[in-house]
């Protein structure tokens, strides 16, 4: 019998084994996931249980969800890595303001609060027309935020907050997860990079003095690259809110081309030189 074979392959796997459990106990994440009740989210209770199937889940579901039930749920940890909300949300035009459809009401002030509580790196507000809250978080907390823009069909809500669940889980970065996830031709949902937390070289940047030439360059490549996706996010994040903003203004689908922002931007520049020339000759001119 050939032991050293044998060993071999034993060895092999175990490592492989123990391998296989580590990248799945490290991408499971924690979540909190909050569920209000609601006729518009009939099929919304396939994508809670999904979800919390997949990952370290805390759930906080039911008819009648208030603020006071979120902020209980958010003792059971210290550090969350995802918040998930399943609840109808809009724009309310007195208040002028996004607010969600929590009993006894919550406005995008409130939400903000719940996320920063939370410390949380990623929001996810799956429901119709999320956009006003999600860009407050974005604003106003170093969470990532994923949001809709306009209304979405339920089950397609269910299918992208599944596949997002599921991508995750299998190691991706969040933003992966939702390039991978949203639907083609994508115009429903955002993906806005907080803009409380700039994208800065990392502290760790700095190069041990016994540190190889090749792990030198190789170390510094990664931190290229991690700055990139970083950068391609933030762009995403700002071309998203562009169109939520043009999504507003031409709510009935007549959209801007980008001839006709072209234009517009240099009919704008030509009238301001001609007022700039009108200007300085009349300074010229005697009174």
């Amino acid at each position: 019998m050939n032991y050293t074979i044998t060993i071999h392959k034993v060895v092999t796997l175990t490592h492989l084994f123990a391998r296989g459990i580590m990248l799945v106990t490290m991408s499971k994440k924690r979540i909190l996931i909050i569920f209000q009740e609601s006729p518009n989210l009939v099929a919304a209770k396939d994508e809670l249980y999904t979800v919390s199937s997949m990952h370290n889940a805390e759930i906080v579901a039911g008819g009648r969800i208030g603020l006071p039930d979120i902020r209980k749920a958010l003792r059971f940890s210290d550090k969350w890595d995802i918040v998930w909300f399943i609840v109808d949300s809009g724009w309310d035009v007195v208040k002028n303001a996004g607010y969600m459809d929590l009993e006894g009401g919550a406005t995008d002030d409130d939400i903000v609060s719940i996320v920063r509580s939370s410390g949380c790196d990623l929001v996810i507000l799956n429901s119709c027309n999320s956009i006003a809250i999600g860009t407050q978080i974005a604003e106003q907390t170093r969470a990532d935020v994923v949001s809709t823009v306009i209304d979405v069909p339920d089950v397609q809500a269910v299918t992208f907050g599944v596949s997002m669940a599921k991508i995750i889980l299998d190691g991706r970065s969040y933003f992966d997860a939702f390039r991978l996830s949203r639907p083609s031709g994508n115009r429903t949902y955002t993906y806005m990079s907080s803009l409380s937390s700039p994208v800065l070289p990392p502290k760790d940047l700095i190069i041990p003095s016994d540190a190889t030439i090749v792990e030198t360059l190789a170390r510094i490549l990664d931190q290229i690259t991690s700055l990139r996706s970083d950068i391609y996010s933030w762009r995403i994040g700002v071309e998203n809110r562009l169109t939520a903003l043009e999504s507003h203004i031409f709510p009935k689908g007549n959209k801007l081309s980008r001839r006709d922002i072209y234009l517009a931007t240099i009919v704008g520049v030509l009238g301001l030189l001609v007022t700039v020339a009108l200007v300085f000759i009349l300074r010229l001119v005697p009174q």
